[in-house]
């Protein structure tokens, strides 16, 4: 009997080693395929205004005094021992590192330099992003002074994440991406600017097709609810319709990011 049970011990190691060893080299294979980035040239330029422009946008897509850091110094975000770990790198850094086109490919197309493609970089939400726009934000990244950082590492995933990138549960950012950069007089409509906006700003936590995620977040249908009064305040400050109910995640993402969106884009 206690041979068997170790015979049936030992076939389960196998398996599990084989499914192991099956779900490490898919997963490798995913990561490491190339994915050939459309070149896309943005300009640079140290116009105050300009700059001035970039550091608010950059803060409402939260580049900056948000996913990456305070300064931009880079941010662990996640890390579960089963998940892996995500981190939004140094991004006055990889400023320096990086050429524009490099950077609107890694931003706008979810592609490294090397072609693969990335992992937890919302690039399907910034795919639409103008011209005018990212050229504006990366040239206040670049205005910015490079802060000291740590070695953060790179984002890793660990065992489950790689059998559920396996099994098809999530894509990396290149794979999500269904849009092109929008024309900046596409968004002289007020209806396509508060599209682009929505898409731009929070289908990130929302999903792509800003249904929201179950038990993360609600459908933005729910900004129907809001008079422009109310909506304009909970973007400000992240207080709701019901003043004593605590919004979490949202009441953070607007006093940190949405509160420097303008009364006018606020209104889209």
């Amino acid at each position: 009997m206690l041979r068997w049970l170790k015979r049936i011990l030992l076939t389960l190691l196998v398996l599990v080693g084989l499914a192991l060893g099956v779900t490490y080299a898919w997963s490798h294979a995913i990561l490491t395929a190339e994915h050939p980035a459309a070149p896309r040239a943005i300009a640079v330029s140290d116009d105050p205004a300009t700059l001035a422009r970039g550091e608010r946008l950059a803060q409402v897509y939260g580049c900056y005094m948000g996913c990456h850091g305070k300064d931009m110094e880079g941010y662990v975000f996640f890390e579960d021992p089963l998940f892996g770990k995500g981190v939004a790198p140094h991004l006055t850094a990889a400023v320096r590192n990086y050429t524009p086109e490099q950077f609107e490919a890694i931003v706008r197309q979810g592609i490294r330099p090397d072609g693969s493609g990335i992992v937890a970089m919302p690039s399907a939400s910034f795919s639409t992003m103008t011209d005018q726009d990212l050229s504006a934000i990366y040239s206040f990244i670049a205005a910015y002074p490079e802060q000291p950082g740590t070695d953060l590492g790179d984002t890793t995933l660990y065992p489950l994440a790689r059998l559920f990138l396996v099994l098809g549960e999530f894509e990396l950012a290149a794979e999500e991406i269904k849009d092109r950069p929008w024309p900046a007089e596409r968004l002289d409509d007020p209806l396509s600017h508060g599209a682009y906006l929505a898409q731009n700003a929070c289908s990130e936590c929302h999903g792509l097709d800003l249904a929201g995620q179950e038990g993360f977040t609600p459908p933005l249908v729910i900004a129907k609810a809001y008079d422009r009064d109310t909506f304009r305040k909970l973007m400000a400050t992240g207080v709701g319709i019901d003043e004593s109910r605590d919004l979490g995640l949202m009441a953070g993402v607007s006093e940190r990011r949405f509160s420097q969106m303008t009364e006018e884009e606020v209104d889209h």
